[in-house]
């Protein structure tokens, strides 16, 4: 006996699981150059090119957008069918530019930290994106279409403010990424 088209649909839908739901991202690294003479305290001539605020020489922006589709039946109740997340992340680092061999063999070293460092905030990031993906998915029916959809952005905008406050939390424990050996002296 062979299955009619419906019956093959719903065998079809019902393996995908019940919702279509993706993460894209999209990572760029800018950096910026960083002429060191030799005899120059490595840390302050890296503050002085960095274009950073408050003079930090590493800086991960990362943003989370969202999209969803919702089905409706007849009597409105209506429900996420698809969630399409992006996380937009750029990595700001310095690129050493010195004929002097000891400090660069101390740049590479801090340059590895702090990449590091910059990347711990693209985790934070990515768990960000993540979870709205994954929460938004979750979500249960409402009554009504523009119900769900106010509920399903402001929930949206809670995760993304808990990723930030992660970040802030991440800095705080490891100095801005001192712990984990980005610093110069």
């Amino acid at each position: 006996m062979r299955p009619n088209t419906f019956t093959l649909l719903l065998v079809l839908t019902l393996a995908a699981g019940p919702l279509a739901a993706e993460v894209i991202e999209n990572v760029d690294y800018e950096y910026y150059d960083v002429e060191h003479e030799r005899g120059e305290p490595l840390r302050s001539t890296i503050t002085a090119a960095s274009p950073i605020e408050d003079g930090f020489h590493g800086y991960t922006k990362w943003y989370v957008r969202w999209r969803f589709n919702w089905q409706y039946d007849s009597d409105g109740t209506c429900w996420i069918t698809t969630v399409k997340v992006n996380l937009d992340a750029t990595i700001t680092l310095p690129e050493l530019y010195t004929d002097d061999h000891r400090a660069q063999a101390r740049f590479d070293e801090y340059i590895e930290a702090l990449q590091g460092h910059e990347e711990g905030h693209l985790a934070n990031g990515r768990q960000a994106a993540d979870e709205v993906e994954s929460e938004l998915g979750d979500m249960e029916a409402y009554d009504s279409c523009g119900e769900l959809e106010a509920a399903a952005n402001t929930l949206a905008k809670q995760v993304v403010a808990r990723g930030n406050r992660r970040d802030k939390a991440y800095d705080k424990r490891t100095g801005h990424g001192r712990t984990e050996g980005a610093y110069l002296d």
